[in-house]
């Protein structure tokens, strides 16, 4: 009778145990990929997942916050198995003409994951609740996520489009507290998939991650996980910060971008230790060169902030039509040239400057300048001088290409001529009073871009203007 009663309990807390851990559960929360991988939007997903040995059946259940989304009847969530909850494949406002987690359309991941597309809505990129509740409207799972600091702790920005995404530590874990969650180790998460654990990191020179002969300027060293040291040659610090760029020699090769928040107190002139993943950023959409783009460091952290107060490496002098090169992306630049396009509403906050005053955006002579690190916006027809660092922008749905140098500071922009917008008249003297000729003169501007050219073709005087 004992060992019966024994064998009964055991069967019911059996059953209640499976009760208890059979659950739904915010796994992983993709909210602002980078965009290495194309439209950020494009690439959010979040991963449930169920830790029990007990089938779920989620008919009916729905989001209240987050997105928009009601389970369709039989929906189940398996035994042990993810569920990746992604955007609608024609909702794309990238190249994405299917879903990316399910290309083929069967409903399920490369990995055997189950994909559901949500019907509306999106991810805020500054955080916000997501909540599901059952077909009864009782609360299954609650997460307030946040870029930055909220009443849950602090979340940390590494996961905020620096490639990574917010993985869960450990499924029984509370959930709701940021400690109990990560930035991923890998590029565009874990999606259907256990959380990421810390790799081995490559130690190497910016060189080395940069150098390359490929006709498209990827870096041999794309998907690598690599550890790096350089100085800090501009730092973000306006809005929500994005990146910074460091540099660890003068010249081509040496400089790279970092594509995540800077630690707080981290400045230009710091010398730094990153770790983080090789990726390009190419263009993509109707406009975008999905070929080409940045070579950058994502999904990243700084390791050690060593020293401070270094001098920044000397800046490589640059004639416009110079400046389109790969090997100065990252790079300190310095050019001059008149400014052939202020900054205006549809601008984006850059300006441009050319060495052809009828400059397009294809120009080969064209470089912009952003406002990544520094606000400036110089008047059309000044003659300008820009230091910063080197960006290759490859495009997207509202934008071409384009080279941009972005100044760390205001004091990196530099206005040679307050008003370049201006007459000049050449007199033109003969003392034989029959012209010159054949004699000609040139009016040269900025890099010696040819402005104006004439002669006197008979007398002893003229002016032209």
């Amino acid at each position: 009778m004992y060992r019966n009663t024994l064998t009964t309990l055991t069967v019911i807390f059996a059953l209640t145990l499976n009760v208890v851990v059979s659950q739904v559960v915010i796994n992983e929360i993709m909210y602002n990929p980078s965009g290495a991988q194309g439209s950020d939007y494009d690439y959010e997903f979040m991963e449930l997942y169920n830790p029990g040995s007990v089938d779920i059946d989620m008919s009916g259940y729905s989001y209240t916050q987050g997105v928009n989304h009601v389970f369709a009847a039989g929906t189940t969530l398996p035994a042990g198995g993810y569920m990746i909850v992604s955007i609608p494949a024609d909702n794309s406002q990238g190249n994405v003409v299917e879903n990316p987690f399910d290309p083929d359309g069967d409903g399920l991941h490369t990995n055997g994951a189950i994909v559901v597309e949500w019907t509306s809505g999106g991810l805020s990129n500054g955080g916000e609740d997501i909540e599901i509740v059952d077909a009864a409207g009782a609360v299954v799972d609650f997460v307030d996520y946040e870029d930055g600091s909220n009443d849950y702790g602090d979340w940390g920005t590494a996961h905020d489009g620096g490639g990574g995404s917010l993985e869960l530590l450990d499924p029984a874990s509370d959930n709701s507290l940021a400690t109990s969650w990560q930035a991923s180790w890998v590029v565009g998460g874990t999606p259907g998939a256990a959380s990421s654990t810390e790799p081995d990191f490559t130690v190497v020179t910016i060189y080395n991650i940069q150098y390359t002969t490929d006709a498209n300027g990827a870096s041999t060293m794309l998907g690598d996980q690599v550890q790096t040291t350089g100085i800090v040659t501009g730092v973000d610090r306006l809005g929500n910060n994005s990146a910074f760029t460091i540099q660890d020699a003068t010249g081509a090769w040496n400089g790279i971008y970092c594509w995540w928040a800077a630690d707080d107190g981290v400045e230009v002139g710091d010398e730094v230790t990153v770790r983080g993943t090789v990726t390009e950023y190419n263009g993509y959409g109707a406009l975008g060169n999905p070929d080409q783009g940045l070579t950058e460091l994502t999904n990243g952290s700084i390791v050690t902030h060593d020293t401070t107060d270094h001098a920044l490496p000397a800046p490589v002098v640059l004639s416009i039509e110079d400046v389109g090169q790969e090997m100065y992306e990252g790079v300190l630049v310095t050019v001059t040239g008149p400014v052939v396009e202020a900054v205006n509403d549809d601008s984006y906050g850059e300006w441009r400057m050319s060495n052809n005053l009828d400059a397009s955006d294809t120009d080969a002579d064209t470089v912009n300048v952003n406002d990544r690190f520094a606000v400036t916006s110089p008047l059309q027809g000044t003659i300008a001088t820009v230091t910063g660092p080197l960006n290759y922008w490859g495009g997207s749905g509202n934008s071409r290409p384009a080279w941009r140098v972005e100044p760390a500071s205001a004091d990196d922009v530099e206005i040679a001529c307050e008003n370049a917008d201006l007459s000049i008249t050449i007199q033109m003297i003969d003392s034989f009073g029959d012209g010159w000729n054949g004699a000609t003169y040139t009016v040269y501007g900025p890099q010696f871009t040819v402005m104006a050219t004439g002669g006197l073709e008979s007398g002893g005087y003229g002016e032209d203007t």
